[in-house]
C-alpha cells in the first residue's frame, strides 16, 4: 500500500507541525505492507496545491493520499490509525478532527446532518462534511473525479464554500463514503496560539489563570500596552492568550461565555480565565471616543455592538457616530469601573509606570528591547473637538463623560468637555 503525503505550503510549513508529520510519517513506515512518500508542495494559492497533490497522486500510482496542512499538528498514531478505519468502513475519505475559529467558537472541522460538531466527538463516525486539514483520500476514487479537483467558490450570487467544504459536497453527491476518525485529534497552530489548547478551556469547569488581565474600552492602546508588556520580558496577548496574561476590552464582561464573533483565532472565552491581577487602561476620552467612532461605529461589522450591547445600555446609530461611540465608552469604563481593578493606567504614562506596578504584583522587570511607539495601532481619526462634543451630545451625556474624565484622571479634558464650559 503506497500512501503520497502531501502538505500544501506556501514555503514556510510551521516547525511544530513538520515535526509531528514526520514523526506520523515514522510511525506508519513501521507498519507492514505500507510504504509512505512525502512531499512539501509550494503553491501561492492553497486551492493550487491541493490540485497539485492530487495529480501527483494519481500519476504516481498511489493508493492514498494524506494531505496534511502546514499549520496541523497530527499526533503520532495519526496515518496509522485512519489508514484502519478505511480498511475497517471501506472509506474513500477519511478525515482527522482539527479545531477550527468560527464566530467566536471552537468547533471540529468535521459535520454530520446536524451541522458541524463540537470538539471532542466522541467517537468515530460517517460524517456530510468535511474541512482538508488532515485529510485521507482514496487515490481510485479521485481518479474518477474531473480537474480541477478543488475549487475556491466564491461569488455575490450564491453561498461561500472554500474549497475544502465544495470538495466535500462534490464527493457526497459522487456517493463517497466519508468517515472522521475520532482517535485522531489534532492540534491547529494559528500564528502562536495553539487551538488545542484553547480548546481545553471549553471543557465544563475548567478555568485558566493568568497572572495579569489588562481591561478597558477599545481603541485606548491595548495592542501597544501588550507590546510594551514584551520590551519589559512578560509575555502578554493582545486579544489572546499570552503566558503572562491577555490585553482585552471584552475581557470586562466576566461572565461571557464566548467571545465577541470578529475576535482573532485564540480568545479564550472570559468566563474561562481568571486574573490575579487586573489594570484599567485608560486614555485621553477625546481621542478614544473619536477613534472608536471612525473604526467600530463606521464600520459594516456589528459584532462589537451585539457583543456589547449585551452588558451597557447601547443604542447604534451610524447617522450620529460620536453619540453612539460616547455612549459604549461611558458605558464601558462603567461596568470596568464597577469591577475588580487593582490600578488605573493611563496609557500617556506606561512606561513610565508599569515596572512600578510589577513591583507591587511580585514581579521584577528587566528591559529587554526597546519600547514600542505610543502611536503603534492608532488610528488615523483626530481628537474630537470638546466644541463638537458639547454640540453634537446632549448636556446628560456630556456631564457623564466630563465626570468621568475626572475620576480617571483627565482634568482638563472633564474641565473642557463641561456643558458651561467656554
Amino acid at each position: 500500500m503506497r500512501v503520497l503525503v502531501a502538505v500544501p505550503t506556501r514555503g514556510r510549513p510551521h516547525s511544530v507541525s513538520r515535526g509531528a508529520v514526520n514523526a506520523a510519517l515514522a510511525r506508519a513506515e513501521s507498519e507492514p505492507g505500507v510504504e509512505v512518500c512525502p512531499h512539501e508542495i509550494i503553491a501561492w494559492h492553497v486551492v493550487s496545491g491541493r490540485n497539485h497533490a492530487v495529480r501527483l497522486a494519481i500519476d504516481g500510482g498511489f493508493d492514498w493520499l494524506w494531505m496534511v496542512d502546514d499549520d496541523v499538528v497530527p499526533p503520532a498514531h495519526a496515518l496509522v490509525s485512519m489508514l484502519r478505519l478505511a480498511a475497517q468502513r471501506t472509506a474513500d475519505a477519511v478525515s482527522a478532527v482539527v479545531p477550527y475559529w468560527a464566530n467566536g467558537r471552537l468547533l471540529a472541522n468535521v459535520a454530520t446532518g446536524d451541522g458541524w460538531l463540537p470538539l471532542w466527538p466522541a467517537r468515530s463516525a460517517p460524517i456530510s462534511r468535511f474541512g482538508t486539514a488532515c485529510l485521507l483520500l482514496r487515490v481510485a476514487r479521485l481518479r474518477e473525479l474531473e480537474f480541477p479537483w478543488f475549487v475556491w467558490h466564491e461569488s455575490r450570487e450564491g453561498p461561500f464554500l472554500g474549497e475544502d467544504v465544495a470538495f466535500a459536497e462534490r464527493v457526497a453527491a459522487a456517493g463517497w463514503t466519508c468517515w472522521m476518525d475520532a482517535s485522531v485529534r489534532c492540534d491547529h497552530v494559528a500564528g502562536d496560539v495553539r487551538l488545542a489548547r484553547v480548546a481545553e478551556l471549553a471543557e465544563p469547569g475548567c478555568r485558566r489563570r493568568y497572572w495579569l488581565g489588562v481591561v478597558g474600552a477599545p481603541r485606548s492602546g491595548t495592542r501597544y500596552f501588550s507590546l510594551l508588556g514584551r520590551a519589559w520580558g512578560m509575555d502578554l496577548g493582545h486579544e489572546c492568550h499570552g503566558e503572562d496574561g491577555i490585553v482585552g476590552w471584552w475581557y470586562a464582561a466576566r461572565g461571557a461565555r464566548e467571545p465577541p464573533g470578529f475576535c482573532p483565532v485564540g480568545v479564550p472565552p472570559p468566563h474561562t480565565v481568571e486574573f490575579r491581577h487586573v489594570l484599567l487602561l485608560v486614555r485621553d476620552p477625546l481621542r478614544t471616543i473619536g477613534s472608536i467612532a471612525a473604526t467600530h461605529v463606521r464600520n459594516d461589522n456589528r459584532a462589537w455592538y451585539d457583543y456589547a450591547s449585551r452588558y451597557v445600555r447601547l443604542a447604534l446609530d451610524r447617522e450620529r457616530p460620536l453619540w453612539t461611540a460616547a455612549e459604549f465608552w461611558a458605558g464601558w469604563l462603567r461596568l470596568c469601573l464597577a469591577q475588580r481593578h487593582d490600578r488605573v493606567v493611563r496609557v500617556e504614562e506606561a512606561d513610565r509606570v508599569l515596572p512600578g506596578l510589577a513591583a507591587e504584583f511580585g514581579r521584577e522587570l528587566r528591559q529587554s528591547q526597546p519600547a514600542p511607539p505610543p502611536d503603534v495601532n492608532a488610528s488615523r481619526a483626530p481628537a474630537v473637538p470638546p466644541e463638537q462634543m458639547r454640540a453634537e451630545l446632549p448636556p446628560a451625556l456630556l456631564a457623564e463623560l466630563a465626570d468621568l474624565a475626572a475620576e480617571l484622571g483627565y482634568d482638563d479634558t472633564a474641565q473642557r468637555l463641561r456643558p458651561t464650559a467656554g
